[in-house]
């Protein structure tokens, strides 16, 4: 078998001694920056994307196809949203085998965003002068579409906001129909009794 494989590929065993045991080492190559930042640059391709590599897988694999779903980016803090975040990919060869690989990124971009015009308190109605839109580096596959500030109308604020921080949609919650200290329309019905009355919520 080891003469068929060798004179398949042109090369010639000397002699008629064979050696006792064969190592086949199969090709591979460290992970270089290029390889990662052109994978992810793909991944992240959308309009005014800045990629900042940081850190990344520096293991030997074979050739690959480097692959880094949106599904394994980690999002960062609300607070710090130019922090380093991991991203993790995999990387394909053979025609379906593939290894895990990872990488430590900087991802931005410039937004127009709804933040808070001044400190706003949470479950009450954010008046219009609260809001306003304002253009800065956000992470750039954050929750949610982008707020305007109409959006805010007859809302309110799951937990107080301090003055220019960012609005995003998983904050925002509609208010009651009724709140406590309203007056509203009680109507009583028991078959042909109907009792209605102003009372306060």
């Amino acid at each position: 078998e080891l003469e068929a494989w060798a004179r398949k590929r042109g090369v010639i065993l000397e002699g008629s001694a064979l050696p006792a045991a064969v190592c086949l080492e199969r090709l591979t190559s460290r992970l270089t920056a290029a390889q990662m930042y052109g994978a992810l640059k793909a991944a992240a391709a959308s309009p005014g994307v800045e990629l900042e590599l940081i850190d990344f897988s520096r293991f030997q694999i074979p050739p690959a196809r480097l692959e880094f779903p949106l599904s394994g980016l980690s999002r960062p803090s609300p607070v710090r949203p130019d922090a380093p975040v991991l991203w993790l990919g995999r990387a394909e060869f053979d025609g379906g085998h593939h290894v895990a690989v990872w990488a430590t990124v900087r991802l931005r971009a410039r937004r127009k965003v709804l933040v808070a015009a001044a400190a706003i308190p949470a479950r009450r109605e954010i008046r219009p002068a609260e809001v306003r839109l304002e253009e800065r580096y956000v992470f750039p596959f954050g929750p949610g579409q982008a707020l305007a500030p109409g959006d805010t109308a007859g809302r309110a604020l799951r937990r107080p906001l301090a003055a220019g921080a960012v609005i995003t949609p998983d904050l925002l919650m509609n208010l009651p129909d009724v709140r406590r200290g309203e007056t509203t329309r009680v109507v009583l019905e028991d078959g042909p009794i109907r009792i209605s009355f102003d009372a306060m919520a």
